[in-house]
């Protein structure tokens, strides 16, 4: 007997309109054979609901249970039904409760591009099998698949792609969900799957409760088959070792750690992921004085300490290391977590192992600097914070800044709309956010639909998928929450609960200027400038606010996009299998000049790109493996006559073969061809011979490390000059997104990242941004999509291509490998440090310098 109150935001468990709540009853053995009462009652602004169900208390194998699930609308409760047909067409988004049935794909032949479907079964221990099974195929599933998703850890299960039926799985928690996605290219004839479960949730008023099978154990990371076994790692017992495993556990060994260490073990396997089960380490905002440390590709992943747990971390490369750093005074009682990796890396036989990168010494505290007494500085004072809880939601509170030390936010929607991009700020200190509800179209990367959390102008936590999520906790002065949603696929949003430190962050007080002390005359050294943008230079343009809006063809699947400077002409090439065609067009209107060539049937057009100096157009198709070589001959303009570009085609030839057996875009600097294949890597290829010389990863540098950029579509090339020397930087369309990104072609790095949200919107019913050419002479960049019924000139700004680089910095020394081979560089020197060939270096080169 008693009594229990809970509250949740208006509309957070509205589901289709009933509103629902999940209780799990855990009575004791004795209670056998007892029934009592639940009465509910919902207080809201449009009156109250009030609801009983009576509970029959039944003895079974693990104790006294009781049912879970309360119907809160009428006395009568849907009839689970057995044996059902439920397909992803006709039932997206539909929660079945169901002993058995089976789903399809639901479309009875070749289903349709541009999917993203889902169905979940809620009911205990099933069995799915799968029936048929026809999808695209691809190397890694990343363009048509199906997702399995268990809905009780939130975890993603399984991917699915190709013809192979996917081998059964069993689910010993509360169900699943199957995710069908495709893209805008080849289909296939879908797929069944049969479900068959053995409890699923009792409903309705006075239901007795069916006896439950003996609870299964928590999920936990499945091992990945592997002759290595699961592990366990402590840094105790391990320190210094490296070890091949594909699973296992690691934790500190000690029940605490001790003062004054630095203890270190390397997991060698392929594509790890970190799942943090505990974490007590002395804590300090910036974690200087102890933390654990994650290093994984030569660069830090991210460093903890406090008692919050990681989040849950995907680490791309062949092994990983984890450190603990303890200094002399104040311990904690460690740390455990879990890893599994898609497969062991170990040596070459009889090769030895290269010596491992030894530790940095423990930090020393800082020398104290001389002091002077100094007159108190009065505090600023802080701002009270209301204490009282605020409820906020994105269909009344979006676009506003709210002071409060707790509360929660949700979206407000029975289900968010398409199409939406809505935020809230709360000002608080060190917030801690508890994630209550989370259903958000699921993705792996989180690129269709997410919500995001901000600190300061930056993201620090983005978030999709069904529930649950780990509790965040924030450091700094307040947070903003965003909902993205694209065109398709919605879920019933979020309910996140915040609390925040009591009291405003403090108005920072004038600094205490330090007593300056007489210092040696050291002579004074220009400073380089930063890497971004000084030494890259600057590329701006004002993306909300193109200098035209030009026509551009509904029917045009834009592949490739490419600016000819000699007669003021754009070049496009379309996709689409029997659709592909390449075309010129007028960059002043928009309308197309001439007649379209058609591809062959066989091909799905591509990227393509100009080679001047050849006047030769070189385009890629899709899964083809041919490159099409086009020449053409070029008419300016003159008196009552218009500029012409008329194309031929010249040959087709093999490309070398991609990482994803693809071909995307594709851009040149003159000497070589940089090549796109839907993944985060951009090949590079010699233009004569036609070879591949390099592949470089594209990653973005973040406070945890680097992380792959993938998805990379349409190129475009930006050749010039830095520091000297020849440098290439490449625009990339970074597929269903609004994003271009400007990467460092030589390293990978991305060097800023252009959202052009504004324009994309305006199509978001149409297609996805895809197409990006540059005239640099005129400073002019030409933007279109996918079918889009408009193309964007914006005015460029800044150091563009081909112009020079900035003023080299006085005084500093330029060295290359290239032409400074065996040259000893004297103590004292500064300056700049590179390979000297641009783009790739070449084979068989063996070269050094050496600086003093």
């Amino acid at each position: 007997s008693g009594r229990m109150a809970f509250s949740m935001a208006d509309g957070a468990a509205l589901l289709d309109g009933v509103g629902k709540v999940n209780m799990r009853f855990h009575p004791s053995p004795t209670e056998a054979g007892r029934t009592f009462t639940l009465a509910v009652r919902f207080a809201g602004v449009a009156g109250e609901c009030v609801s009983a169900v009576t509970v029959r208390v039944t003895a079974g194998a693990a104790g006294a249970t009781a049912g879970p699930v309360l119907p809160l609308t009428s006395a009568t409760a849907p009839t689970p039904a057995d044996g059902g047909e439920y397909s992803v067409r006709y039932d997206d988004n539909t929660r079945i409760i169901a002993r058995s049935g089976t789903i399809t794909d639901g479309y009875g032949g070749m289903y349709p591009n541009d999917l993203k479907r889902s169905i979940t079964v809620q009911a205990e221990h099933c069995r799915v099998e799968w029936l048929e099974f026809d999808v695209e195929g691809s190397a890694s599933c990343e363009y048509d698949f199906v997702d399995i998703v268990d809905i009780t850890t939130g975890l993603w299960w399984e991917r699915y792609c190709g013809s192979d039926l996917p081998p059964s799985h069993t689910f010993t928690g509360d169900g699943f969900s199957i995710v069908f996605h495709t893209d805008a290219g080849v289909t296939g004839a879908g797929f069944k799957l049969r479900f068959d479960c053995g409890v699923w949730p009792e409903v309705g008023n006075g239901a007795e409760v069916s006896e439950p099978p003996t609870p299964a154990p928590p999920a936990v990371l499945t091992p990945v088959p592997s002759s290595s076994s699961s592990v366990r790692l402590s840094l105790k017992n391990d320190d210094g070792r490296t070890v091949a495993a594909t699973s296992g556990t690691i934790s500190d060994g000690f029940d605490t750690y001790p003062s004054g260490r630095d203890l270190s073990v390397t997991v060698r396997g392929e594509d790890c992921e970190l799942v943090w089960r505990a974490l007590d380490i002395e804590v300090e905002p910036g974690c200087e004085y102890d933390w654990v440390e994650v290093l994984a590709g030569g660069s830090s992943v991210g460093r903890y300490c406090g008692t919050t747990l990681p989040p849950r971390a995907r680490l791309m490369g062949s092994e990983f290391t984890i450190v603990l750093h303890s200094d002399a005074m104040i311990e904690g009682s460690g740390f455990d977590v879990d890893f599994e990796c898609r497969s062991a890396s170990t040596p070459e036989p009889n090769t030895p192992q290269p010596p491992r990168t030894p530790l940095p010494p423990t930090l020393q505290p800082p020398t104290p600097l001389p002091t002077t007494a100094q007159p108190p500085v009065p505090s600023q004072g802080s701002t009270p914070i209301p204490a009282a809880p605020l409820h906020l939601s994105l269909t009344e509170h979006a676009g506003g800044s709210f002071a409060a030390q707790s509360g929660s936010i949700t979206d407000g929607y029975d289900r968010y709309p398409a199409s939406m991009d809505a935020s809230v700020s709360v000002q608080g200190s060190n917030c801690r956010l508890t994630w209550r509800q989370l259903d958000v179209e699921r993705s792996n990367t989180c690129q269709f639909d997410f919500v995001s959390i901000a600190v300061g102008g930056a993201v620090v936590e983005t978030v999709c998928g069904p529930g649950p999520v780990q509790a965040t906790q924030l450091s700094g002065d307040g947070f903003t929450l965003r909902l993205r949603s694209d065109t398709s696929v919605q879920g019933s949003g979020f309910l996140v609960d915040f609390a925040c430190d009591a009291g405003a962050p403090d108005t920072p007080a004038p600094p205490t200027p330090l007593p300056q002390t007489a210092a040696p005359s050291t002579p004074a050294r220009p400073t380089p400038a930063p890497e971004t943008p000084g030494r890259y230079g600057r590329f701006e343009f004002e993306r909300t606010r193109p200098e035209a809006v030009l026509s551009h063809g509904r029917d045009d699947f834009t592949q490739g996009f490419e600016y000819i400077s000699a007669v003021d002409l754009l070049v496009e090439g379309t996709g689409m299998y029997g659709r592909s065609v390449i075309k010129v067009v007028d960059p002043a209107t928009g309308a197309t000049v001439g007649t379209p060539i058609a591809l062959d049937d066989e091909y799905f057009g591509e990227g393509l790109t100009a080679l001047r100096d050849r006047e030769e157009i070189y385009q890629l198709t899709w899964q083809g493996g041919r490159l099409l070589v086009w020449g053409y001959t070029a008419t300016a303009a003159a008196a009552g006559r218009a500029a012409s570009l008329d194309l031929s085609l010249k040959r087709t030839v093999a490309f070398p073969e991609t990482s994803t057996g693809e071909g995307w875009g594709i851009c040149n600097n003159g000497t070589h061809f940089f090549v796109s294949d839907g993944s985060a890597t951009l090949h590079i290829w010699t233009v004569a011979p036609l070879r591949e010389v390099a592949r470089v990863a594209v990653y973005r540098q973040t406070g945890r490390g680097r992380a792959a950029v993938d998805q990379l579509n349409e190129l475009e090339c930006l050749p010039k000059l830095v520091d000297g020397q020849r440098h290439t930087e490449v625009l990339a369309n970074v597929w269903y997104s609004d994003n271009i990104v400007r990467i460092d072609a030589g390293t990978g790095r991305v060097i800023e990242t252009f959202d052009i949200g504004g324009v994309a919107r305006v199509h978001q019913e149409q297609g996805v941004l895809n197409g990006v050419a540059y005239d640099a002479e005129n400073r002019h960049l030409y933007l279109t999509g996918k079918e889009w019924s408009s193309m964007y000139r914006f005015n460029v700004a800044g150091d563009v291509a081909g112009t020079p680089a900035p003023t080299p910095v006085p005084g500093a020394e330029y060295v290359t490998l290239r032409n400074d081979n065996g040259r000893t560089v004297a103590g004292g020197a500064f300056g700049f440090l590179s390979d000297g060939w641009g783009a790739a270096y070449p084979a068989e080169t063996d070269v050094a310098v050496t600086l003093e």
